[in-house]
């Protein structure tokens, strides 16, 4: 246990400051900083400090009150305000967040700018949620969940097909809210659907990447959209099967190893 240093700190279980850090600190277990750390901390399991400027890495969870860099771990990542990104296996968590989260779940009081990619994204304000269902060529019928903020938010979503074959389809992806005049928006999206035959028994399963420019009316709480896209699956020229039977619109390029189509969808959403 020592005052503060500035320099190197290296220790096998824990290292523990009563004051600040600069520099570098690391161990196998633990690093506590009562007071504040400029530069870079890495730990097998956890680092706790007060204001942070610079790197948190850890093996299970970072801490800090306040945060102007990076935390990267491997289940969750804890400050009160952050400007800059929190990346974690599972959770991330902020008071007021001014830049960008990344994992399972991430949350956020307060979101002044960027935003979350995950499974869920919950921002009390500053947050945007819709819940959409969407009828198109590749997915029949769909069910979206969109978390985030207008900035970014993240598309987890679930669908069946009952034409040209039936397949079960799930996909994640990306996008963001534009807002062209009042009540119109421009809505970009980058989904990846999967698609596996509807027995369960998921012994393949063919992948499309969609890029959308979509247009959304919205009236009170509700959404109309209409997201025209082009998409690349991996479905190459010599496989047959029902696998290969995603869309009944044809595609206008095949290659030995995938082939680019378009496709169309539109969709109603309820907004929050």
């Amino acid at each position: 246990t020592v005052r503060s240093i500035r320099g190197v700190e290296i220790g096998t279980l824990y290292n523990q400051n009563n004051g600040d850090m600069t520099g570098l600190q690391t161990s196998g277990f633990l690093n506590l900083t009562k007071g504040s750390v400029v530069g870079f901390q890495n730990s097998g399991i956890t680092n706790i400090s007060g204001d942070v400027k610079g790197l948190q890495n850890a093996g299970i969870s970072n801490h800090a009150k306040t945060l102007v860099g990076l935390q990267v771990s491997g289940i969750a990542n804890t400050a009160k305000e952050v400007k800059g990104g929190q990346i974690s296996g599972f959770f991330n968590m902020a008071t007021t967040l001014k830049g960008l989260q990344i994992g399972l779940v991430n949350y956020a009081d307060s979101v002044e700018k960027g935003g979350g990619i995950g499974l869920l994204n919950l921002y009390k304000k500053g947050g945007y949620r819709e819940i959409e269902v969407s009828f198109a060529d590749y997915q029949n019928i769909g069910l979206s969940l969109k978390t985030g903020t207008k900035s970014i938010y993240s598309i987890v979503t679930l669908g069946y097909n009952f034409t040209p074959e039936t397949l079960l389809i799930s996909g994640f992806g990306i996008g963001t809210l534009r807002e062209l005049r009042q009540n119109w928006f421009l809505k970009p999206e980058l989904i990846v659907y999967n698609y596996n035959e509807d027995d369960f028994k998921f012994r393949a399963v063919s992948n499309s990447t969609h890029l959308k420019i979509g247009i959304m009316r919205s009236v009170n709480n509700l959404g109309f959209t209409l997201m025209p896209s082009i998409y690349y699956a991996n479905i190459s020229k010599n496989l047959e099967g029902s696998l290969t039977e995603i869309s009944r619109i044809k595609p206008f390029s095949q290659t030995k190893n995938g082939r680019f189509g378009f496709g169309l969808s539109l969709g109603i959403a309820f907004l929050k």
